[in-house]
């Protein structure tokens, strides 16, 4: 049996730690939300990246909200591990708060990174918002039905 559940959200995380606790064994949801030191430069990035080779392969939900993962390279290197096979059966990705610190710029390539990342992993379902999104309230989510990235502003999301 063991931990499932566990969220380490602002608890002052360095990649180090976050690394650690996604390697727990049975861990199904994991929750890092506001941990900026783990993601805070490109190598650290990677060595989150990574780690996630090494992590429960139980792994439903991951919450890497406010990580400080603002370097481009980063969103490639994590895309690259998942789509390498890394956390099989995760269903859930949140990304909100990271990348919009560069700019269009940073979010375009963010915006590429996780098309890629979705075209590979198909029913990810990735939460993420780009830096000109965040201020006219779009939301880049899994553009499966249900997910919220629409072009259509004024239609309600499918509930089914």
């Amino acid at each position: 049996h063991g931990l499932r559940e566990l969220d380490a959200r602002s608890n002052r995380l360095g990649c180090a730690g976050a690394v650690a606790l996604l390697a727990l064994p049975s861990l199904r949801t994991l929750g890092l939300f506001d941990n900026p030191a783990v993601g805070r430069s490109a190598d650290e990035g990677a060595t989150l990246a990574g780690g996630l080779h090494g992590a429960s392969a139980e792994l439903q939900s991951l919450d890497l909200g406010a990580c400080g993962l603002d370097d481009a390279r980063t969103i490639d290197t994590i895309g690259v591990a998942l789509r390498d096979g890394a956390l099989p059966e995760l269903a859930c990705l949140e990304l909100f708060g990271n990348g919009t610190s560069g700019g269009e710029a940073e979010g375009a390539v963010w915006r590429e990174a996780l098309t890629r990342l979705r075209e590979a992993r198909v029913g990810l379902d990735i939460a993420w918002k780009g830096p000109t999104d965040a201020e006219n309230g779009h939301s880049h989510e899994d553009p499966s039905p249900g997910g919220l990235d629409s072009d259509d502003d004024d239609a309600p999301p499918d509930l089914a």
